[in-house]
């Protein structure tokens, strides 16, 4: 239960520091009444905006949408083309035709005071911080005092969704979709996996190449072993690469779980990295591969620097096994069977494992074969015209996905296997 003090004074600071306008929707659709651009500073200085989409007729409930692109908040766009892969126009237009309002709200956003820059990197725990903050606000309107208020979350901004469900009960409602039902180690493992090809995977392949610039003879050692840089593992992946990410999922287990602090894990880090690279190098091997190079300084700085941010290390962090039981509020996850960005099967059988031992009757999960992890079907998506997959996502989602969400949305039940 919410600390009814912690509620009121959350509440009072978001009212006094909030502004908010109305402006007549930009679009020729007659069941939108209104898009309210909506402003507001955080207790810690940082700035938020978000929209507020309202029906014409009396509003039902209200899902709190959190997106990744803020140009999503800044400029909606009600038209297939202009989708991004947080913002489902198509499906905020079914709710908005269903009385569902929808508050958009985005990521935080840098500010430059003086030679300052003003800005915490956003992640799981403050989007949560930030969406609690916007729930404070809706309830504090007049006109949604009595409002069902929930949150839509995407992928790792599900995260964020559920972990407010599991702190606040005025959370009424949580949709997941897409979002990872296992920790975040487990999750970093299945993304090194051999073949996988899923969005981090790009970012890892961007700092392997690095390694593999430096490392360019013949030979390599990794863990005080010798290895064969053209030579294969059990798998099929290269030695340099199979040992480059065993090094990265190697400081996920052993670092990431024991430090907190951004320094402290990114110090650390690049510890455990160095000692898994350098190795010992036998006297016999230097005068036999003189030109033998371990990863420096600077590279390492690169690779720790770029991927252990405060946003990564939280999602590493993640762990539904402590935030799923908590949360006492209907939720809807749907997956996408042929997802690559989130290790799908075992996210599935973990979130059905706690429904079963705590016992949550109000958790609906729902499985689409051959959608990914957008819920999409490719081959409809490029039969549509679609050329990127980060183009339309409402091209490729079948119109199944869109019944149950509104079926759900309704208090109808869904069709789940």
């Amino acid at each position: 239960m919410v600390n009814l003090n912690h509620f009121i004074l959350r509440t009072i600071s978001i009212v006094v520091i909030l502004t908010f306008f109305r402006v007549t929707v930009s679009c020729n659709d007659p069941i939108i009444q209104s898009i309210e651009p909506v402003a507001f500073i955080t207790t810690d200085s940082i700035p938020l905006k978000g929209v507020l989409i309202l029906p014409q007729n009396e509003v039902k409930k209200i899902a709190i949408l959190l997106t990744d692109v803020i140009y999503d908040v800044l400029y909606p766009e009600f038209s297939l083309i202009n989708d991004t892969t947080s913002f489902d126009s198509k499906m905020v237009l079914k709710l908005v035709k269903e009385n569902i309002g929808v508050f958009v709200i985005g990521r935080r956003e840098s500010v430059i005071r003086g030679r300052s820059k003003l800005f915490m990197s956003q992640t799981i725990q403050t989007l949560a911080d930030d969406t609690e903050n916007a729930l404070l606000y809706l309830k504090s309107r007049p006109e949604f005092k009595n409002t069902k208020i929930g949150i839509w979350g995407i992928s790792e901004t599900g995260c964020s969704a559920a972990i407010v469900a599991s702190r606040n009960q005025n959370v009424a409602f949580l949709l997941l979709q897409s979002t990872p039902g296992t920790n975040g180690v487990v999750l970093q493992d299945f993304l090194s996996t051999p073949g996988n090809t899923g969005l981090n995977v790009q970012f890892y392949l961007a700092l392997y190449s690095l390694m593999n610039t430096i490392v360019d003879n013949d030979v390599f050692y990794y863990d005080n072993e010798r290895y064969n840089k053209e030579g294969f593992n059990e798998d099929g992946m290269s030695n340099l690469s199979a040992c480059f990410w065993n090094s990265l999922c190697n400081i996920n287990h052993t670092i990431i779980p024991k430090y907190q602090h951004l320094d402290t894990v990114q110090y650390q880090a690049k510890r455990k990295f160095l000692q898994l690279w350098d190795g010992n190098v036998l006297a016999d091997d230097s005068l036999h591969f003189p030109n033998m190079k371990i990863p420096g300084i600077q590279l390492v700085d690169t690779i720790i620097q770029h991927w252990y941010t405060y946003r990564n290390i939280e999602f590493i962090k993640w762990n539904p096994d402590q935030c799923y039981p908590q949360i006492n509020c209907p939720v809807f996850f749907t997956f996408g069977e042929a997802d690559t960005n989130i290790n799908v099967s075992e996210s599935i059988v973990n979130v059905r494992n706690i429904i079963r031992k705590y016992n949550k009757n109000k958790f609906t999960v729902k499985v689409y074969p051959k959608l990914n992890h957008f819920l999409e079907d490719e081959n409809i998506a490029v039969s549509s015209g679609k050329k990127d997959k980060y183009e339309s996502i409402s091209l490729g989602v079948p119109e199944i996905v869109y019944k149950d969400i509104l079926l759900w949305f309704n208090g109808l039940s869904v069709n789940a296997f």
